[in-house]
């Protein structure tokens, strides 16, 4: 596998303009302009093929870390919140953070875990398709790999 991009990249980042797209997309929306960036750089299907199984394993790992962290906060801070007008407590959920009455702190690592982990998975699909892949093949979906 040749070098990775880190994810925060402008080569993953950058958006530009594409034919039949209004206004500008990322390159992990368009599986032939990420294919066409990376070319410049030398790589194969082959390397697309495997950075996208690197992402996709780093992407799990960043959900498993936000499972555990959440697991430890609701031991330490409680899994309670608004109820509803049944009197049930299913608690406010919170995108990314899970419960709002968290600590700033611990919902801030949360937040960056959640949005890493997404991030990292949306990278792995994106080289999956770039190496000219069917999306239904992809690994993250449970597919053949």
């Amino acid at each position: 596998m040749k070098p990775l991009p880190p994810p925060d990249a402008p080569i993953y980042r950058t958006r530009q303009r594409w034919p039949k797209w209004s206004g500008v997309v990322l390159p992990t929306h368009v599986p032939a302009m990420l294919r066409q960036r990376f070319a410049t750089l030398g790589w194969t299907n082959a390397d697309h093929v495997s950075t996208a199984r690197h992402w996709l394993t780093a992407g799990r790992d960043m959900e498993r870390q936000w499972n555990e962290e959440v697991r430890m906060a609701v031991r330490r801070w409680g899994d309670h919140g608004a109820s509803p007008p049944s009197g049930e407590g299913w608690g406010a959920l919170i995108s990314g953070v899970y419960r709002d009455h968290f600590p700033a702190r611990v919902k801030e690592r949360l937040r960056g875990l959640a949005h890493g982990g997404s991030w990292l998975i949306e990278l792995s699909y994106a080289h999956w398709r770039a190496a000219g892949k069917a999306g239904h093949t992809w690994p993250g979906r449970g597919g053949a790999g």
